[in-house]
């Protein structure tokens, strides 16, 4: 049976903020992380993509107003578009910091949307992670269930990094 686990969240709220600060920073934007509880309100961007595994799911939402994602955006591409594909990086990311932990997850496709307001609806106290770029906001929402029995492994090195291919 999958639960609430709030350790399992709060480690999960650290992979996703490292993982939303190094992304943006790939392309050049540096994210301030800090507690800005502003709500998002419009035109709002977002991106939803799941992850699960024997012992962990997880759903995780990527938001952000226009400035954010046209400052990381590369040229020609819509932002609704890059939106999900930043959704999918990041969650990328996640992934990879918990198969260096020995744990293996699928990721569903991103969905994505946009809307004039996004007020999510926490089912535990942990809250999104907040991050601005001057005064506009950038918000990645995880919630986490995990079995009793899950645990992380230790710590290994990945065998590739992030945006390798290696075939063999």
């Amino acid at each position: 049976m999958f639960l609430e686990r709030p350790e399992v969240s709060d480690l999960m709220k650290r992979f996703g903020t490292h993982a939303c600060l190094e992304l943006f920073g790939a392309y050049g934007v540096k994210l301030l992380h800090g507690a800005d509880d502003r709500e998002l309100s419009g035109p709002v961007f977002s991106s939803v993509i799941g992850l699960v595994g024997d012992k962990l799911r997880a759903t995780c939402l990527l938001a952000a107003t226009e400035g954010p994602l046209r400052a990381s955006c590369p040229a020609g591409e819509q932002l609704r578009d890059w939106t999900g594909e930043l959704a999918n990086q990041l969650v990328g990311r996640i992934k990879m910091q918990l198969f260096a932990r020995s744990v293996n997850v699928a990721l569903s496709t991103p969905l994505t949307l946009t809307s004039v307001r996004l007020v999510p609806l926490p089912r535990s106290n942990v809250g999104p992670i907040q991050f601005t770029l001057e005064t506009e906001p950038v918000t990645v929402w995880l919630e986490v269930q995990a079995t009793s029995d899950f645990e992380l492994g230790p710590e290994c090195l990945p065998v590739v990094s992030i945006g390798e291919l290696r075939l063999f």
